[in-house]
């Protein structure tokens, strides 16, 4: 007989009981699943205390706005940036300049004669325009040492809109040297180099040479009014022609005069204007007899007049007085009553530059138009060719026509 199990028989498969532990295991894990879910125990979410519901953030809408507030410059900028509408920017204020014309010029603290020189400015220097004065006659630059003054028009050449520059006193103008006129007329000279003589006409001999810009006493005067007599020069009263000085001060108060200096005039035969016409050097004397030699002959940059400048010289370079040039344009004398210095030699050019030269004597040719062939030659007293002929080719707008020579004596 077979054994029997004594456990019951099993049930038919899926109909199998659930012991309570296992039912017990089912329900913890399905409360547990709940839980997790963010249900509650009867079906309704879980609201956690003080957690915000999330809102969904609605769409623009056309619904009109109030006015904005006043924007600042640079957020106003931007928003015109982003709309898409550019913006003008503000145009720079126009430039002029202004471009000295003149080989020195005084630029002053202020507009007209009467005011400081702060310094003295170079043809071809560029500054800026920054006010005039009223009657448009100075203009007020920037800047010289560093700070603005005041040019004369006439002495420079304008870029730029000018009628845009402000009428203006300037910082620096209020008020001239003095407020009444000067008691003592004072000459200042606006030529570059201009030679101050012994009497007051060009027979009279040549003391030395003066700057432009330089100031001087005026204590007399000729009784055409044409030239002054001017305190002092090497220690010594001295005559100046008028049209190379501006004068300021009561000049109508200057005495008439001949001056220590302007008794008389050197001898009528050492003043003897060479002959209007003169064969070449070579004919005048032999070239074995001249007693000088031409041991140079230079052109330096100037554009308004043929100038000629003459350094004639012993051999220990001391100046020598009494001898001139003879000038010729195209085969034609030109006059020449200026004669040399001795003692001290004077300079083609004021400040130490690569063109300055010494010199004892110079002529000048205003309104001689500079194109043709110029041939200098150097003569003694009685217009004899003591030395060599220099001959220059000139243009008609020839950018050098100062023209130099230097003759040592053997």
């Amino acid at each position: 007989m077979p054994c029997q199990s004594l456990s019951p028989d099993p049930a038919p498969w899926g109909r199998r009981p659930l012991g309570q532990p296992r039912l017990l295991a089912l329900l913890a894990a399905g409360l547990l699943a709940m839980l997790l879910s963010g249900c509650g125990l009867f079906g309704r979410p879980s609201e956690a205390a003080g957690e915000p519901f999330l809102i969904r953030t609605p769409y623009p809408t056309f619904t009109p706005t109030t006015a904005l507030q006043p924007e600042t410059a640079a957020s106003a900028a931007s928003l015109a940036s982003d709309s898409g509408q550019a913006q003008a920017p503000t145009p720079p204020p126009p430039q002029v300049r202004a471009v000295v014309n003149t080989a020195l010029v005084n630029a002053r603290t202020g507009p007209g004669t009467d005011f400081a020189v702060v310094d003295m400015v170079e043809q071809g220097q560029e500054l800026e325009v920054v006010g005039k004065n009223p009657a448009g006659t100075w203009w007020q630059v920037c800047c010289v040492d560093g700070q603005t003054a005041w040019i004369i028009g006439e002495y420079v050449d304008l870029a730029g809109p000018t009628d845009a520059v402000p009428v203006t006193s300037g910082p620096n103008a209020a008020a001239p040297l003095a407020q009444a006129a000067p008691q003592q007329p004072i000459a200042v000279v606006n030529t570059p180099l201009v030679n101050v003589r012994s009497g007051p006409g060009t027979e009279f001999q040549v003391i030395t040479m003066v700057e432009r810009g330089q100031e001087f006493d005026i204590v007399g005067k000729n009784p055409a009014g044409t030239w002054w007599q001017i305190c002092c020069v090497d220690g010594q009263t001295a005559w100046i022609i008028g049209e190379y000085v501006d004068t300021d001060g009561p000049v109508d108060g200057v005495p008439v005069t001949s001056g220590p200096g302007a008794s008389a005039p050197p001898p009528a035969s050492a003043e003897a204007v060479p002959p209007p016409v003169t064969p070449t050097s070579s004919q005048s004397l032999p070239a074995g007899s001249y007693t000088f030699d031409l041991v140079a002959q230079e052109q330096f940059p100037e554009s308004e007049m043929v100038r000629v400048y003459l350094y004639v010289y012993a051999e220990n370079n001391s100046a020598l007085a009494g001898y001139s040039l003879q000038v010729l344009k195209d085969g034609a004398a030109l006059p020449v009553e200026e004669k040399s210095f001795g003692g001290q030699p004077g300079f083609t050019w004021p400040f130490q530059d690569a063109r300055q030269r010494f010199q004892n004597m110079k002529v000048e040719f205003p309104g001689v138009a500079p194109a043709g062939t110029w041939q200098v030659q150097l003569v003694d007293g009685q217009g004899v060719a003591v030395g060599p002929a220099a001959t220059f080719v000139l243009s008609a707008d020839d950018p050098r026509q100062e023209l130099y020579v230097r003759y040592q004596r053997r």
